[in-house]
């Protein structure tokens, strides 16, 4: 699980990931496959990804925001 962890670290920091087009940004994030211990990982690598070239992916935030929330709420269970 630790090397998963610092894989996931290491792909997230990585220039490939900061050089993503947002559309695979987008896919990425909003996929069913992906595997993450802590959704607080996600938020945080696509701040990184923004803070990247903030003038141009600036409006590109609150949609990838959104769907890194919506991601959440897909793995809560819901409370009855």
């Amino acid at each position: 699980m630790i090397t998963l962890l610092l894989f996931a670290l290491q792909v997230m920091e990585s220039e490939e990931f900061m050089l993503l087009p947002v559309n695979q940004l987008i896919d990425i994030i909003s996929s069913e496959e992906l595997n993450v211990q802590s959704e607080e990982l996600v938020f945080n690598a696509v701040m990184a990804w923004v803070r990247h070239n903030v003038t141009e992916r600036r409006q590109h935030l609150s949609a990838v925001c959104l769907l890194t929330y919506k991601q959440q709420d897909i793995e809560k269970p819901k409370s009855v």
